[in-house]
């Protein structure tokens, strides 16, 4: 026999199996025997074995030793590792909480391994505990054994690595509550999950409340793993606080047949029968069919599977009181009380006879009806599988406990009459149901008498069945009985008995399931609202202390510096997050406040101090980027986002939480707005393109650097893949009418106008697509709709107006470019239109020629540079009569563009209008190929004008 540790048993079965002894193991149930009936027992129990177990590894490792089997290894193996369980349990309770404190999540992001593990984890577990439990699988009393029992193995693993020597065997109580142990202690690591748990979800809410970057997702998670989690603890606290729990003798719950021979206080005598609720060698709980005074003492009776064992006792208490009064029924029809009676000073060998029937017949029914037990699931099974319980019972059957006397001999009364104590299984209308220590012969009638709340029922009835029962080391039979015939009253008070049947009061108590009493809720209910009464504001309180100083930047990103103190408080946090260069979340919302104040330099010196202290961070580096696209410091950023895509690929692993997509769009849309940027911006939304799905906004803006480019085919294909709506058929529509390919241009516009028929822009390019194709009167009439839509439009007012010019109507063009240009003085395509308008009338009046000298007024440098305007002004100015102004500005416009032959042409017409035909024939020759010198101008050799 191993010694060395106080686990001799599993420690003597390692030796045993590495000496050659083999082992057999027996399916069947030898022996009940009762598990620690109490927290404090339980507990003490665990302990010794969680201590015991682990202190073998410094004896007899399993994995070791000699003589043992790999099968014999990995078993006794698995037996002394599962005690460090605790430990992981610890980790999984702790870590929600600390995640909704600290705001760390333990994971970075899910990624599939991780998620294929977990979903193998929980499938595996749970397929397991159905093949090996059986019905009898339950997570949820899984969760709340590891809730109960995590800390009792993290003590004894501690005990048995680190004070090993100071191990002590502790005897566990086998009747009830360790002496002088208190549940205080072993309570107090489920009442820190709980109150801890519950602060931390308060904390995180405040955090969510008050980030900036509020982590929902942590809070989604975390939350009800820790509810789930306080949930457990709660149950375990409320079923330790249990009122079996407080007891120092375990009482079994049964209902056993009692009779009592009393002598009351005023010795007056009783005689009664009753069946028990509990029962243990201090005393007994029944529930009796009459009213005796408290204090009355005699012997109890009390029917143990065919064992009578006599006990004195006195009744110490009754609660009639808290029963009549639920029942619903005139207190004078029902007799029905709870008593508890003490047992004085019994006879130590009744003692041992009340505790052996007790082991050998209440327990083993106990475990029989926790074998019949099972899952609501399992129950359906069951049902499914015997079908003779398909048929629907004639009579119900009631579970009630009752005592219940069988006469044995003959009801004619021609032979002795021994009285058999029994209690009732359930009772029908036609019969009842026993459990008997002997067999009564099939067939053969029994005069009985049953008590009731009622009143006696008594009269005769026959053995209809027999089945045999295994209970503990016996076989008792049940008994099935059919009423025959019922004395007086007795069959009216059977049927009173079972129209009770909705009661639920008299079926708790007649009813006797060996279910203990519920535990305790309104007062831990009352302390859990009272404690958070006080721990919400006070939480709130310190949370706002702690995270002051980050509530403080939040309310400043949000609402700016505005007071003198929240400026000086701003800087000195500034200077004192600077100095001491660790608070990464104070230096995003200091940068965040540094940006919304224009302070775009020090927000820049703080970016790079940031990545000075993490070099490495690439996100750290594509927010610099992304603060130099602010400022426009393009060119750095294009460095900075290209570094932080070659980052991605040498170090992938930094780069768990950076989306490539996102920094792909940063570093295209940033290379648009360099100087020979386009053609790396196409490279870069390529590969975006083929990284991830993009939306049509961003294959748009790929499609206009494009089009920018020159590529318009490639600009009209992309425009073309990135849908149907709108903007697209407009994108197509400008790069054919940039290819001058106006027809499709026309059916890209008028698809547009199919989807919004008011749309601005389908409108105005239509209208303009229809003026290049020489068909004015379309046009116009498309400007005059989106005039009379858009009646502030300056855009769609000069593009009406010069629809109008194009049509011919001077007149009325000249009209409108006369509006537009009160608004718009300075317009300078309003100055073009109105120019062009005026000079297609046949008398210009003084009226229409004050805006032409305005125009001339208000002439920059730039304009000469404007051939056009230059020629046209000069041609209205002629006309009016101002023929050598007009004529200088025409020159002026040749010398600037003298290669234009329609500008030459329309200078030549307007000097032989004037009269001026020697100066007109110069240009004509020009014209004709003859160019000053007489050289023949190559490029006019096939002019056929």
């Amino acid at each position: 026999v191993a010694v060395e540790t106080i686990t001799e048993d599993m420690h003597t079965g390692i030796r045993m199996s590495a000496n050659g002894w083999r082992s057999l193991f027996v399916s069947e149930s030898l022996i009940a025997g009762m598990a620690a009936p109490d927290v404090t027992t339980f507990h003490s129990q665990r302990l010794r074995w969680a201590e015991g177990n682990v202190s073998i590894l410094w004896h007899d490792n399993p994995l070791f030793m000699r003589g043992l089997s790999l099968s014999q290894r990995l078993s006794f193996w698995a037996s002394i590792v599962h005690w460090f369980s605790g430990f992981t349990r610890m980790a999984v309770y702790l870590t929600p909480i600390l995640l909704l404190f600290t705001g760390v999540a333990p994971f970075t992001k899910f990624t599939p391994p991780i998620v294929a593990m977990l979903v193998f984890y929980i499938v595996v577990t749970h397929a397991v505990l159905r093949t090996i439990s059986g019905k009898h699988a339950s997570l949820l009393n899984i969760e709340l054994f590891a809730m109960m029992t995590f800390w009792t193995n993290c003590r004894g693993c501690w005990k048995a690595i680190f004070n090993r020597k100071k191990s002590k065997f502790v005897v566990t109580a086998k009747r009830g509550r360790q002496d002088n142990a208190s549940m205080a202690p072993l309570l107090v690591p489920q009442a820190l999950i709980f109150g801890v748990g519950g602060l931390a979800i308060i904390w995180g809410t405040f955090r969510v409340m008050f980030d900036p970057n509020p982590d929902f997702l942590g809070l989604a998670i975390a939350g009800p793993l820790t509810l789930y989690q306080m949930w457990l603890a709660w149950a375990v606290i409320r079923r330790s606080l249990a009122a079996e729990n407080k007891r120092f003798s375990y009482r079994h719950r049964a209902g056993l047949p009692v009779s009592f021979r009393l002598t009351g206080p005023n010795g007056e005598e009783f005689h009664g029968a009753g069946i028990t609720n509990d029962i243990n060698e201090k005393g007994v709980g029944f529930v009796a069919f009459a009213n005796y005074p408290d204090g009355s003492e005699g012997e109890f009776d009390i029917s143990i599977g065919g064992k009578v064992v006599t006990m004195p006792g006195r009744i110490q208490h009754s609660d009639a009181d808290l029963i009549d009064p639920l029942l619903e029924r005139p207190k004078d029809v029902i007799t029905m009380t709870r008593y508890g009676a003490m047992f004085i000073n019994p006879p130590v060998l009744a003692v041992d006879a009340l505790m052996d029937a007790l082991m050998n017949y209440v327990v083993p029914m106990q475990y029989d009806q926790f074998a019949k037990s099972g899952s609501k699931p399992n129950r359906l099974l069951g049902w499914l599988a015997d079908p003779g319980s398909w048929r629907k019972r004639k009579e119900p059957r009631l579970s009630y406990r009752l005592p219940l006397g069988i006469s044995k001999g003959d009801p004619d009364g021609t032979g002795s009459r021994d009285i058999i104590e029994a209690a009732t299984d359930d009772v029908s209308r036609s019969g009842l149901r026993t459990l008997l220590p002997e067999e009564l012969e099939m067939g053969s009638t029994h005069e009985f008498r049953l008590q009731t709340p009622f009143g006696k029922v008594s009269g005769v009835f026959v053995v209809q069945r027999i089945i045999d029962r295994i209970v503990g080391p016996e076989i008792k039979k049940e008994h099935v009985f059919r009423f025959v015939s019922f004395d007086g009253q007795s069959r009216s008070l059977i049927h009173d008995l079972l129209k009770a049947s909705s009661e639920k009061p008299m079926q708790s108590v007649l009813r006797s399931h060996g279910r203990n009493r519920n535990a305790p809720i309104y007062q831990p209910i009352a302390v859990t609202l009272l404690c958070a009464a006080f721990l919400i504001p006070g939480s709130l309180s310190l949370f706002q202390f702690i995270n002051r100083d980050d509530i403080f930047l939040r309310d400043m990103v949000e609402a700016g510096l505005h007071t003198r103190p929240d400026r000086e408080r701003f800087e000195d946090l500034l200077h004192l997050t600077i100095k001491e260069e660790k608070n990464f979340a104070h230096m995003n919302m200091l940068m965040d406040v540094l940006l919304a104040e224009g302070r775009r330099g020090e927000a820049d010196s703080l970016t790079r101090l940031m990545l000075r202290i993490e070099p490495n961070n690439l996100g750290l580096r594509f927010a610099l980027g992304n603060l130099l696209v602010d400022v426009d410091r393009v060119e750095d950023a294009a460095e900075i986002f290209q570094s932080v895509l070659d980052g991605m690929e040498r170090r992938p692993e930094q780069a768990r939480n950076l989306d490539r997509a996102e920094i792909l769009l940063a570093a295209a849309r940033n290379a648009t707005r360099l100087l020979d940027g386009a053609a790396q911006a196409i490279v870069y939304f390529e590969e975006l393109e083929l990284t991830a799905d993009v939306s049509t906004d961003i294959l748009g803006e790929h499609a206009a650097v494009l089009f920018a480019l020159g590529d318009l085919e490639a600009a009209a294909k992309l425009y073309e893949t990135s849908g149907t709506d709108i903007t697209a058929h407009i994108r197509v529509a400008q790069i054919h009418a940039a290819q001058r390919n106006f027809k499709a241009a026309e059916q890209e516009c008028l698809l547009a106008l199919e989807i919004d028929p008011n749309s601005r822009d389908a409108g105005v390019l239509y209208g303009q697509v229809m003026a290049s194709q020489q068909m004015p009167k379309v046009a116009s009439r498309i400007f005059s709709k989106l005039r009379d839509l858009y009646p502030n439009d300056v855009e769609i007012l000069t593009s009406y107006s010069e629809a109008l010019l194009w049509a011919g109507r001077h007149q009325e063009a000249a009209e409108q470019f006369l509006v537009l240009l009160e608004d718009q003085p300075v317009n300078r395509r309003v100055w073009l239109g109105y120019l062009d308008s005026v000079s297609g009338l046949d008398a210009i009046s003084a009226e229409q020629l004050e805006p032409c000298f305005s125009i001339k007024r208000n002439l920059v440098d730039a304009d000469y540079e404007n051939p056009k305007l230059m020629a046209q002004l000069g041609n209205v100015l002629a006309k009016a009569g101002e023929v050598e102004s007009g004529i200088e500005f025409m020159e002026h416009a040749l010398s600037v563009d003298e290669n234009n032959r329609q500008l030459r042409l329309q200078v030549a017409d307007t000097l032989a209008f004037l009269g001026e035909y020697q100066r007109a024939d110069k240009h004509y020759q020009r014209l004709m190929g003859v160019i000053r010198g007489g050289t023949l101008n190559p490029a006019a050799k096939n002019d056929d004008k």
